[in-house]
């Protein structure tokens, strides 16, 4: 079982994606990360990033469900039937005005490429940058 994402995964992020990942990320001293990841050759660092502005974490599987519980979510439940993940997310979207509109859930199937749950997190990780909702 994998336990991090991957440096490709991380390039999935457009720059906004990224910064609001920066925000969030408190550097430790056992994390992985990369360094220059906009650079053709990106470098692959463990410990505490001094360069934070510069690097990105590759997140694991407790990280990712740290995302996802600080987001303005209420929760998530994965299923696993045979070889194929579900994974519904609730949250609870927002107008530019802060007003909540509702609740919105939304469900990451098995595209046919991965089973692992590494990527099913990684998708409601990118879905909650995508959609703004960590704080």
């Amino acid at each position: 079982m994998r336990q991090m994402i991957t440096i490709d995964q991380l390039n999935e992020l457009d720059s906004n994606q990224k910064e609001q990942l920066r925000k969030w990320w408190n550097p430790s001293e056992n994390d992985y990360y990369i360094l220059n990841l906009h650079n053709s050759n990106p470098v692959l660092k463990v410990g505490k990033s001094e360069k934070k502005e510069y690097s990105l974490p590759l997140l694991n599987i407790g990280l990712c469900i740290d995302i996802i519980d600080k987001s303005n979510s209420v929760g998530f439940m994965l299923m696993r039937e045979h070889e194929t993940f579900s994974l519904f997310f609730a949250h609870k979207p927002t107008h530019p005005s802060g007003e909540i509109d509702g609740w919105t859930v939304s469900e990451i199937e098995d595209d046919g490429n991965s089973c692992e749950l590494i990527d099913y997190l990684w998708e409601s990780v990118k879905l909650i940058l995508n959609k703004r909702l960590l704080h």
